[in-house]
């Protein structure tokens, strides 16, 4: 269901390309097919040999069928040549280059189906864990999507490419067919090897793997048929008799043989399924909108949906509580894991991340490899077929999380303070930006917390108490959370304390949970520059600023400071309201401005008081 196009050969184009079925193009989760038939066959020809050059007489042979280069038309180049640039306008103009007397095309090693069915072939066949085997089996045979080349009308390209790949499809489907048989689910193949057996009905082996599944499944009539059935078709097709295993098998049937029963050790484990969401928050408010677009994903193929905001903003809170309101819809599971992206503690390695995840979906730790790619390619291997939903919290940046993406089925919710825009080129992913509450979402919350007001001081109370902690849900929850396990506290007198005195002080349950601990945390997250433009923007009086603001302060050229603006904007440091401005909430300027030295406040505040009679804005 979701479009991860990983591998990519060049940067930024997202595109991929299908042979197992008909010709496609996949772009930013978009399939399109290519039109034109001689496009087409070019197309396929170069794709199975990739990053190779193909020569033009190869090429003109696969375009006009049954020919050779001298029975092609006598302008074949040229006609080659105006079809190779048609299908470079339909690509790119970088995608297909010119080689020595050909042309070759540049793809990543995952960018063609092909290529990735017999990755996956091989990963299998270098597992001796038989989960995992048939998990891998399984999302090879799910990249086609009918007949290899099925719309390729070059008879050399079918029988030298197509007609291979259908056989090595058809030795896949037999061996993922006997590890479900082996594990005890015979029941759910018969189907699938009724089609089979239908689709190629003078393949023994799926007779014999239908029959057995059909006695397993206690259905012995059928199974008896069935042999009749293929004796029938030998018969009449090839004038032979079924072969051994086919008589061997008919015949323990018949006579009940115990040793038809599924063995012991084959038997399919039972799956524990993960239901890791922590407990929803108490008293959830607002976010109708964000839960709307979050509703999104549950339509049609999965998706990515990230998750950002500043600290404090509830982002976590969002992703939780959504996921528990879905829960029905995700009927193999939650995974949750917290990448501890911005703390407390190192950021969670990817690899380190795989392994917790894969040993969630019951993957034994001895089974799991030790490299990354690797990790991550079991992982989207066993989430294949498995309608469930990844929480990925507190990423600290694109790299950390894409290897965590699912390949197919399941649905990943994203939370991050950056706003992880290298992964708007992967498959279907989406980006919602959590805004601090307005005064009545704020209100509603602590009502919710704290009770229905009494009278009209205590209204007024609560809604200087939003105020006071910049309508930021964290500082909200914290602050209800003082008032209602103080008995000898009143919102009113709380709201005093709070402008009296030190807030990022007061707004502080524990050691690891506070305001001042949760800016803290994105604040030595910058880098350096970065870092001294957000201490210096807390001497800016006016409620918001320019690029030439920060630039006076930092004593540096505008178009560096904007750029270090934007970088502050994409971390969720400040927030980008109109064209160059910007501006941010009360409590990160109050703790920017416990960030400076009093050295820096006079040199920064003399820069400025030169910069403003200048006329600058």
């Amino acid at each position: 269901m979701i479009i991860v196009m990983t591998g990519a050969a060049i940067s930024g184009q997202g595109t991929v390309f299908g042979l197992l079925g008909p010709v496609e193009l996949v772009r930013s989760g978009r399939r399109d097919a290519v039109g034109a038939t001689k496009q087409r066959i070019a197309l396929a020809a170069l794709l199975l040999h990739p990053n190779q050059a193909v020569s033009a007489d190869e090429l003109i042979e696969h375009l006009w069928p049954g020919g050779t280069p001298h029975s092609a038309p006598r302008d074949a180049r040229a006609a080659l040549h105006t079809h190779i640039a048609r299908l470079r306008q339909v690509l790119d103009e970088e995608r297909i280059r010119t080689a020595r007397d050909g042309y070759l095309i540049r793809v990543g090693a995952a960018d063609v189906d092909v290529a990735r069915f017999r990755d996956l072939l091989g990963r299998a066949g270098e597992t001796s864990d038989r989960n995992t085997e048939a998990a891998l089996l399984r999302a090879a045979l799910d990249l086609w999507r009918g007949p290899a080349l099925a719309d390729v009308p070059s008879p050399s390209l079918q029988r030298d490419h197509a007609v291979h790949l259908a056989e090595e499809r058809l030795r896949t489907l037999e061996r993922w067919l006997e590890l479900s048989l082996r594990a005890g689910r015979h029941e759910h193949v018969v189907a699938e090897l009724r089609a089979a057996t239908t689709a190629h009905p003078l393949r023994e082996r799926l007779w014999a793997q239908l029959m057995l599944a059909l006695y397993r499944s206690g259905r012995q009539a059928e199974a008896l048929h069935a042999y009749l059935t293929v004796a029938a078709v030998l018969r009449e097709e090839l004038g032979i008799d079924p072969g051994d295993e086919l008589r061997r098998l008919h015949r323990a049937i018949l006579e009940a043989d115990p040793g038809l029963r599924i063995p012991p050790a084959g038997r399919e484990k039972v799956t524990v399924r993960p239901w890791q969401l922590p407990q929803d928050a108490a008293g959830f408010t607002g976010r109708q909108r964000e839960l709307r677009a979050l509703d999104g994903l549950l339509d049609g193929p999965a998706g990515v949906a990230v998750v950002t905001g500043t600290a404090g903003v509830g982002k976590t809170a969002l992703a939780v509580h959504w996921g528990h309101r879905v829960r029905r819809r995700f009927p193999d599971g939650q995974l949750y894991l917290d990448l501890h992206g911005f703390g407390p503690g190192e950021p969670l390695s990817p690899v380190a991340a795989l392994e917790v995840l894969l040993q969630a979906l019951n993957v034994p730790t001895r089974r799991i490899p030790a490299g990354l790619q690797a990790r991550s390619a079991l992982l989207r291997s066993a989430l294949t077929g498995r309608r469930l939903l990844m929480v990925l919290d507190n990423a600290r940046d694109a790299a950390q999380v894409r290897p965590l993406l699912p390949g197919s089925d399941a649905v990943a919710v994203l939370t991050s303070r950056d706003r992880l825009r290298g992964l708007s080129v992967h498959g279907r992913c989406s980006h919602l930006t959590l805004g601090v509450f307005s005064p009545e979402e704020s209100a509603t919350l602590l009502t919710s917390l704290l009770g229905p007001g009494a009278d009209r001081a205590e209204h007024e109370a609560r809604s200087e108490l939003g105020r006071l902690c910049a309508q930021l849900p964290l500082a909200l929850r914290i602050a209800a959370a003082a008032v209602a396990h103080d008995p000898h506290q009143s919102v009113r007198g709380y709201a005093d304390a709070l402008r009296r005195g030190d807030r990022l002080t007061a707004l502080r349950l524990d050691e690891h949970t506070g305001v001042r601990e949760s800016l803290e945390r994105s604040y030595t997250a910058l880098p350096p520059a970065e870092r001294d433009l957000f201490r210096l923007l807390g001497l800016v009086p006016g409620a918001d600023f320019t690029a030439g603001t920060a630039a006076a302060l930092c004593g540096v050229r505008a178009d560096l400071a904007a750029r270090w603006l934007a970088r502050l904007a994409d971390r969720n440091l400040v927030e980008q309201y109109a064209p160059a401005r910007y501006r941010w909430h009360d409590l990160l300027r109050l703790y920017a401005v416990e960030q400076c030295t009093a050295q820096e406040r006079a040199a920064a505040v003399a820069r400025m008081h030169e910069w403003y009679p200048r006329g600058c804005r």
